[in-house]
């Protein structure tokens, strides 16, 4: 056997085992030295590619998938992986081209339906229904695609296994018996301290946390910790550490070093979630909270922070953690969220100052055909109107285009707000009249924005954690009649209210006047609340 075969298979073996533990720079090492003696494997170029991404450096992975790509157009991992790269740079076309030609090779390769689904997703491409095995979901995808809570679970536990199966030879950590009278040190684990819907919620959970009682640590391993949003984040907490370029075992070391006593992760499945730290179980009591719309199906995460109406007591045995259930809703909110003072006029943003304003904020992927047809009904009952929505992608407003003009309604009238900073977007946010909520998944963030911009919500009630968020967020706002729960009385509430200017105008001043009165807004309130539980867990009262 060649002898140069044998040593880069050693070289890219050792850079394996490198970039298993999230020692990137050996991993590195031993990959350039294995591309030296086998500088067209497609293989080795596509390791090195995927420790380059891990490394942040986009443009030299790029290049090395497409090396690898040129160098062997039958290898599906280097144009699944390419299709990855693509699709986070936003070149949408290039990325599903990728996803289709990955499957093309291997029929078999479950995570490229899964990116294929979700990409076609956020380009609201409807066209070829994607109906794949439920395995091939990622569990975000699953609570996109399906209200069937049993099938989410599986989803959720088949992803909690591959996370432990990869972290079995890690040792985890011991905890000692816990003292209920020392201070309690709280961590949160998250990589959304930038411009995120977590962070402006969270932003005054930090800034009202009573540090008399509780030590608060964040542990961030987004990339840019350095940003304002940080820097405002570090002097409110007592510890703010940076664990983006370290492997998970040695960010599980640090928060165990730490004496955490209660984790709380703040991403679930969701993007960029590195779970792998939770496996290692650093502190003795671990929360999920927030991120993510569902349960992770996991052995190493106790309990999830929600309330009685997104998780009711019988859905319990859809959730491998145990219900802590918060008193109003489980959303938390920053009372201290800045409306730009600036003036706009609907005409500044492309709406015509005469028409009804039915407007919805939330991603595309969010957006089913079914919930598309439901405003397509209203836009036809109330022919003076507009459908605002939020521009995430060129593709996604042509496509959405399209759909309404094959529904037989004019693609003038679906009008797309471009990206914005976040004061001036609430700002905006007000010019609407009506928000209309999404279904299967329901604008979470979303919803307690145009709550706090003083446009009411409409929303379609539905079975699982996503589509029960709105429901949560409208009866702590002391707005329950605005929860409907079927698609029929959805449409016929909406139209409603876009044609009785009077009882619309009721809605709007009960929401003005709740703001200050109802739980939804009360910031101080939620943490002294999130505070008692994380006290009774502590003590074991729970």
């Amino acid at each position: 056997m060649n002898q140069n075969y044998i040593q880069a298979k050693k070289y890219n073996q050792l850079g394996n085992i490198y970039k298993g533990i999230f020692s990137l720079i050996y991993a590195e090492k031993y990959y350039k030295e294995a591309l030296r003696l086998m500088p067209e494997s497609a293989i080795i170029l596509s390791n090195l590619g995927s420790t380059y991404n891990l490394l942040g450096n986009i443009k030299r992975a790029k290049n090395c998938f497409q090396k690898a790509v040129k160098s062997d157009p039958n290898f599906p991992n280097a144009h699944y992986s390419l299709a990855k790269i693509y699709l986070e740079e936003r070149s949408w076309k290039k990325g599903i081209y990728y996803c289709k030609k990955t499957i093309d090779i291997d029929p078999n390769f479950g995570l490229a339906y899964s990116l294929l689904a979700f990409s076609k997703m956020q380009v609201c491409d409807w066209n070829s229904p994607l109906n794949y095995i439920p395995m091939f979901d990622n569990p975000i995808l699953s609570v996109l695609r399906t209200e069937d809570q049993k099938v989410n679970y599986q989803v959720a536990h088949h992803w909690s296994n591959l996370i432990e199966n990869k972290m079995t030879g890690f040792p985890k950590f011991k905890h000692q018996t816990r003292d209920s009278s020392k201070k309690i040190t709280i961590g949160y684990a998250s990589n959304d301290f930038y411009p995120h819907a977590t962070v402006s919620l969270m932003a005054g959970l930090f800034r009202n946390h009573n540090r008399k009682d509780f030590n608060i640590n964040i542990y961030s391993y987004g990339r840019g910790n350095d940003n304002k949003h940080i820097r405002k984040f570090k002097k409110s907490v007592n510890l703010f550490r940076d664990i983006s370029n370290i492997s998970d075992f040695e960010a599980a070391q640090k928060i165990y070093s730490d004496n955490v006593d209660i984790l709380v992760d703040l991403k679930g499945y969701s993007g960029g979630s590195r779970m792998e730290i939770f496996a290692l179980r650093p502190a003795p009591i671990q929360i999920t909270w927030l991120g993510f719309p569902g349960t992770t199906g996991s052995n190493f995460i106790d309990y999830v922070l929600t309330d009685k109406i997104v998780s009711p007591k019988l859905d319990q045995k859809y959730f491998s953690e145990k219900f802590v259930y918060l008193p109003n809703t489980y959303q938390i909110n920053d009372d201290k969220r800045r409306i730009a003072k600036i003036t706009l006029k609907k005409s500044d943003l492309g709406l015509s100052k005469n028409s009804f304003i039915f407007c919805s904020f939330s991603r595309p992927e969010k957006i089913t055909p079914d919930t598309f047809d439901s405003w397509i009904r209203m836009l036809k009952m109330v022919p003076t109107s507009t459908l605002w929505l939020l521009k995430d992608n060129n593709l996604m407003v042509n496509n959405l285009k399209t759909e309404a003009v094959r529904r037989g309604i004019e693609a003038k009238r679906l009008v797309f707000a471009e990206p914005t900073e976040y004061s001036r977007h609430l700002k905006r946010h007000s010019l609407a009249d009506l928000s209309l909520d999404t279904f299967i998944y329901n604008g979470h963030t979303t919803t307690s924005d145009s709550l706090w911009a003083g446009v009411p919500v409409v929303t379609l009630q539905g079975k699982h954690f996503a589509s029960r968020v709105a429901s949560s967020i409208l009866t702590a706002a002391g707005l329950p009649e605005l929860i409907t729960h079927s698609q029929k009385e959805y449409e016929s509430l909406a139209i409603e209210l876009a044609t009785n200017p009077k009882k619309l105008a009721a809605i709007h001043e009960s929401l003005i006047l709740n703001r200050e009165s109802y739980p939804l807004f009360n910031t101080k309130l939620f943490v002294k609340n999130l505070e008692e539980l994380y006290k009774k867990l502590w003590q074991r009262n729970l």
